[in-house]
């Protein structure tokens, strides 16, 4: 009985340590990236489009760290919305110029054919081998009960 319980433990601690595998995944395929933009709002808008150099990392609206005004008092800029490299960037005071300088996470292996589809794949194998343990140890336990 003691053999199952250490194994339930092991399982326990490998789905704890997933989160930091997710992480670390993620910090293996993308790194950050700062661009600058000259932005002009018009009488009544405030949102803008702006076209970063790099393609955010899977269009996520999340992959955007930080957007910061030179217009602090007036602007609050968020990302509102990412397509292609085309970030929506809403939260800015109307008839106003300002530097948007934005910070976000692209895709660092692109010059590695698959690199990030593998290292998306990890996580997947490993729930799989999880999987397979568990029932492994259901089994045992339940044909030496």
């Amino acid at each position: 009985m003691h053999k199952s319980v250490i194994g339930f433990i092991g399982v326990g601690v490998i789905l704890l340590l997933m989160s930091m595998m997710m992480t670390a995944v993620k910090g293996s395929t993308t790194a950050p990236r700062t661009d600058s933009f000259s932005v002009t709002t018009g009488g009544g808008e405030t949102t803008a489009i702006i076209g970063t150099q790099e393609l955010p990392w899977k269009g996520l609206t999340s992959s955007v760290e930080t957007i910061s005004s030179s217009q602090p008092t007036l602007d609050f800029p968020l990302c509102s919305f990412v397509s292609g490299n085309e970030v929506t960037v809403s939260g800015l005071d109307a008839s106003q110029t300002r530097v948007l300088t934005v910070t976000y996470l692209y895709d660092s292996n692109q010059g590695f054919m698959g690199a990030s589809q593998m290292a998306t794949i990890v996580p997947l194998l490993l729930w799989v081998g999880i999987i397979c343990l568990v029932i492994g140890l259901g089994m045992a336990i339940f044909k030496k009960g």
